[in-house]
């Protein structure tokens, strides 16, 4: 049994939308039948998905990527928490890594997810939301990327973010991932990626605090910038 309140928290903010008894009891099903497993910064964790395992991101950031001919490093997707790895069958050519100190995952072997669908279809419907999800975000980070300028690029980037990193509603964001990790999802240059920033700063669509605290300084002023 997986001896880590944050899978109980995770699980019932994915099922929030289901009838609460019927949620009850999947969150404790899911809690019972987890391994909660905690990785350090660039630590490699493709193990929660080996031999079929599927994992979910209980805390931090992972990224998916794989080392081009050329030695660059192309990161494929990143993921936060309440996002899933091993839904779909990876290819070897795929590593799977921590980004932050005190990732924690919590993943299922192959024949506990098919026990957990076959005794809650809401964990079965639970997982094709989050694989729906995951193609939704592929989509939108290939709409951004396919923008012309480096400007918008990392401005559209930046934004998707911080929809999927919500602050209590406000517009601030305070980046999960380093401007190198910025730079290989979006295939630029890290000095690309900060020259673009200091643009959106000067032009008053965002304000920093810090290098990874940033603000929207009017999320429509942003919109009309940006697309």
């Amino acid at each position: 049994m997986a001896n880590d309140e944050t899978v109980v928290r995770i699980f019932h903010e994915l099922l929030l939308e289901t009838n609460a008894a019927d949620r009850g009891a999947a969150v404790e099903a899911l809690h019972a039948a987890a391994k909660v497993t905690v990785w350090r910064r660039d630590q490699p964790c493709h193990s929660v998905v080996a031999g079929g395992r599927v994992g979910c991101l209980l805390a931090g950031v992972v990224r998916r990527y794989c080392i081009r001919s050329d030695g660059h490093r192309q990161i494929l997707d990143l993921l936060v928490a309440g996002d899933f790895l091993g839904l779909v069958p990876s290819s070897a050519a795929f590593s799977v890594e921590a980004v932050s100190n005190d990732t924690r995952i919590a993943s299922f072997r192959p024949e506990e997810i098919a026990r957990l669908v076959d005794l809650h279809p809401v964990i079965s419907q639970l997982l094709r939301d989050r694989l729906t999800a995951a193609v939704r975000r592929l989509e939108d980070h290939l709409l951004v990327q396919g923008r012309i300028t480096a400007l918008d690029k990392v401005g559209g980037y930046l934004m998707l973010l911080r929809e999927r990193t919500p602050q209590s509603g406000t517009n601030r964001l305070f980046l999960p991932i380093s401007r190198y990790d910025i730079a290989d999802h979006l295939g630029l240059a890290v000095e690309t990626v900060s020259r673009a920033m200091t643009t959106l700063r000067r032009y008053g669509v965002i304000s920093m605090a810090s290098p990874r605290e940033l603000e929207f300084q009017g999320p429509a002023v942003a919109r009309d910038l940006l697309t």
